[in-house]
């Protein structure tokens, strides 16, 4: 039997980034994409670490305690240390540790919820995901995207 590939959730981003189309309408259309088709979070308890490298940018399965506190709450998450906490409770979760990072997705932040403007995108976005870091503590996907960019 062949093996599902693993999807590239940068894809559309960067196919829409040289466009025309407003950044909102972009980030609409791909959660509007996930809600139909949706990329389940990744429990990386289950995955071999050796495996982590083909899950980066994928939304993590969050920890029960994660989960409710993120239900009791609302409104924006601005302050460092309640993000710097979410984000190592949901580490320890997965057993995380360097090179490996686990971030607050922008969106997280901005409106205390993993979706925008699809709600049924829930399904797909925990609003927490898997990063590596190299050496020197770059993000990986910032040298992708210097690259695209041409810089």
């Amino acid at each position: 039997m062949k093996e599902k590939p693993i999807p590239n959730l940068n894809e559309p981003f960067t196919q829409d980034f040289l466009s025309n189309r407003t950044l909102a309408a972009q980030i609409r259309d791909a959660e509007r994409a996930f809600a139909q088709n949706p990329i389940y979070p990744i429990d990386l308890r289950s995955v071999p670490k050796e495996h982590w490298k083909d899950y980066l940018a994928f939304h993590v399965v969050l920890p029960p305690e994660v989960s409710k506190y993120l239900d009791g709450r609302t409104g924006p998450i601005k302050d460092a240390h309640e993000i710097a906490m979410l984000e190592d409770k949901v580490a320890a979760f997965h057993g995380v540790t360097l090179p490996y990072t686990i971030n607050i997705d922008c969106t997280m932040e901005r409106f205390g919820r993993a979706w925008a403007y699809e709600p049924d995108a829930a399904k797909s976005l925990t609003g927490f995901y898997l990063e590596l870091l190299d050496e020197r503590g770059v993000r990986e996907f910032l040298k992708e995207d210097a690259k695209l960019s041409g810089n």
